[in-house]
């Protein structure tokens, strides 16, 4: 079914009756169908069983468990134990075309004990006869039992055991297959290790031969003394520097004043001015007491004065000696100062050289301590698996061994006729389901609102008859039988109806159609008859292209004048009416022949016509031609209060009405109500029961 007929029955809410009806609808109309589809599955099973070869089943039951057990809670607990996993995995191994293609081989070497029935072997057959399953009584257990169905009881037996011998040594086989290519690996990768150790310990030893190292770093410790004690002697020096430089540019900036120069202590107290400045004290204490005995004349004072004078000369110079000799110091301090800096840099570059060369010593000796450990372990893993072998899982064993079968396998023929029987009737009620759903007609109500998304009226039932073409057929059924099923579904669509021109103020009704032959006149005129039973109707035949409603009444009004005589001659309208006594409804046929139809309905005298029409009838009723054919009922629906479309039920195609309707939107005309005609209501249930319970014959 595609999609696109699925969404459109898609819903929101699930309706139920619906589908149950549609149910009884599938199994009443093709019940016949069903009961020879029933029989002939179910006589093919009963053949099929009763000429099928007789098959016999050997089991046999293997234990099967993981190497590594673990506890009771985690191995045997939940949907994803271990235990569960590991049975599923060996379950698909079991089942496995490598599994099986050994068992065939070995069947077909030992064609003498199997017959040559085993040449024509292939994996297949076995997949088909083999079945693997963990019986409900076991499932805290390991066990597991392994069933072959064979023609030959020795043959369904050796393929049992084959195949739980052939498991086992395919285990075994992959174990011994693990264990050499792990030890090929191991030996291979202990090779490429020890060469790679041999290319490591090599790099260390050029390293220490191009750096001239026996063990490791020599220098080290002296460097670091060294660079401390030339760091010391460094800032020393800066010191030092930093000192005379103030002390000169203190000198500088007294523009060479003695008397101000004197006065720093830095000269005041250097030993040549402080010995000089000592005579003079001691020369100017004796001028003081010889002033006191001596006059200014006296040779005494005279010599002590010279001598005097002397020594501040002397101090004078010794300042400027000292000033000398600081400006010297401080240029010596700062050469040196600059000579301890290189000498300091120096040594701090040895220091990073050495610093380098340890650790590039310490990477090379780490690599190869790193390639050692990596040669041994993979030398000690080889060593083990060289000395292990290939690893047996002793949980898996056979525990029954699997022996010929003496009765072949009974088919229980009832339950399997039956199974039949139940899986062709649902097979071919579902079948019946689908056709009905992926049908392009419209059959009932949801047809009508999920396929055209308009409103259903009613529907009324198909009459039984040889001439089913014709129209006048319901018009005399309303009128000879009122009992009849379709006589009371024409009066449940008279209350519709008369509900809707209640609600809507309608009373002019346009009928039509997609098509021909849908019944659309005889709606009409059913329930034009029906209405005038309440209230005066009068029915227009709008179809001036093939008029049918003449005909009906009678020979007579073949040739009267109708509706075209009155919109193209200017006839008297009233002179064109037929009034129906058995039915007491009124009649303006079509009238004579015209080239124009189209213009006629379209024109202003059709419309004052109509709303003359309206002042004398209660209601009005119009038979269009069909839709699709021409476009008059497009025309007319412009003048009428309420659109009625019929539609032929399971015949009149969806495209065909949805196109007519389409029409109806595009022109911004108001959307038909349906009535759904020609209905076999028993194929529907729920109307059958209504109209056989008393309420229509």
């Amino acid at each position: 079914m595609s999609s696109q007929v699925i969404d459109e029955y898609i819903e929101d809410e699930i309706d139920l009756q619906y589908y149950w009806m549609l149910l009884l609808t599938v199994l009443y109309k093709y019940y016949k169908y069903l009961i020879v589809f029933v029989i002939l599955s179910s006589g093919a099973v009963y053949f099929y069983i009763q000429t099928a070869i007789p098959t016999y089943t050997a089991s046999l039951t293997l234990h099967l468990a993981d190497r590594d057990r673990q506890s009771w809670d985690d191995y045997y607990g939940g949907s994803y134990s271990p235990r569960t996993v590991f049975q599923t995995t060996q379950i698909g191994i079991l089942k496995s075309k490598r599994l099986l293609g050994r068992v065939v081989a070995t069947l077909k070497q030992d064609r003498e004990r199997f017959g040559t029935e085993v040449d024509e072997f292939v994996i297949e057959d076995l997949q088909s006869a083999i079945s693997i399953e963990v019986a409900n009584s076991r499932q805290f257990s390991d066990i597991i039992a392994i069933s072959a169905t064979w023609t030959e009881p020795e043959l369904a037996a050796g393929i049992a055991n084959l195949v739980a011998e052939g498991y086992i040594k395919l285990l075994f086989d992959q174990e011994i297959d693990y264990a050499l290519r792990d030890q090929t690996f191991l030996s291979e990768r202990t090779v490429l290790l020890k060469e790679d150790v041999r290319i490591a310990e090599q790099r260390l030893q050029d390293f220490r031969e191009q750096q001239n190292i026996l063990s490791k770093p020599l220098g080290r410790g002296e460097v670091d003394d060294e660079l401390s004690s030339m760091a010391a002697r460094y800032y020393d020096a800066r010191e030092k520097r930093l000192k005379l430089e103030d002390l000169a540019e203190q000198v500088n900036n007294l523009d060479g004043s003695i008397e101000e120069i004197k006065n720093i202590p830095a000269i005041a107290n250097h030993p040549r001015v402080t010995s000089i400045r000592d005579t003079i004290f001691e020369l100017d204490k004796q001028r003081s007491e010889l002033a006191d005995r001596y006059g200014p004349r006296h040779i005494k004072m005279i010599a002590l004065e010279a001598e005097y004078k002397s020594a501040i000369t002397a101090l004078q110079q010794r300042i400027e000696d000292v000033v000398k000799i600081i400006e010297a110091d401080y240029q010596f301090s700062v050469k040196n100062e600059e000579s301890l800096l290189t000498a300091l840099e120096t040594v701090r570059g040895r220091k990073q050289t050495i610093g380098r060369k340890d650790y590039l010593l310490k990477d090379l000796q780490q690599d190869v301590d790193t390639r050692r450990d990596v040669y041994s372990k993979f030398l000690g893993l080889y060593s083990q698996a060289d000395a292990r072998g290939p690893d047996k899982n002793n949980n898996i064993w056979i525990v029954d061994r699997a022996t010929p079968p003496e009765f072949a396998d009974s088919p229980s023929t009832v339950k399997k006729v039956l199974l039949a029987i139940v899986a062709s009737l649902f097979f071919g009620t579902g079948l019946g389901v689908l056709l009905e759903l992926n049908r392009n007609n419209i059959a009932n109500d949801r047809d009508v609102e999920s396929k055209l998304g308009l409103s259903l009226l009613g529907a009324v039932p198909l009459i039984k008859s040889d001439d089913q073409n014709d129209e006048g057929l319901g018009f005399s059924e309303y009128i000879n039988n009122p009992d009849s099923q379709f006589s009371e579904a024409i009066r449940s669509l008279r209350t519709s109806l008369t509900l809707q021109s209640h609600s809507q103020d309608a009373h002019r009704f346009m009928f039509t159609s997609a098509e021909p032959s849908e019944g659309k006149t005889t709606m009409a005129l059913s329930l034009a008859e029906s209405f005038a039973q309440m209230k005066k109707v009068l029915v227009i035949d709008c179809d001036l292209r093939q008029p049918s409603i003449a005909g009906f009444l009678g020979n007579n009004n073949v040739r009267k004048p109708g509706l075209a005589d009155v919109l193209a001659n200017g006839d008297e309208v009233e002179d064109c009416v037929v009034h129906h006594e058995a039915s007491n409804v009124n009649f303006l046929c079509a009238g004579s022949k015209t080239h124009n139809p189209l213009e006629l309905l379209s024109s202003q005298e059709f419309t004052f016509l109509l709303n003359k029409l309206s002042e004398n009838y209660e209601m009005i009723i119009f038979d269009t031609p069909p839709c699709l054919a021409v476009s008059d009922a497009y025309v007319i629906a412009s003048q009428v209060d309420s659109i009625i479309f019929v539609i032929k039920a399971d015949d009149t195609k969806v495209p065909a009405i949805r196109r007519a309707v389409s029409r109806f939107r595009s022109l911004a005309i108001k959307m038909p109500s349906v009535i759904l005609n020609k209905v076999d209501f028993a194929a529907w249930t729920n109307y059958e029961y209504y109209y056989s319970s008393g309420y229509g014959k």
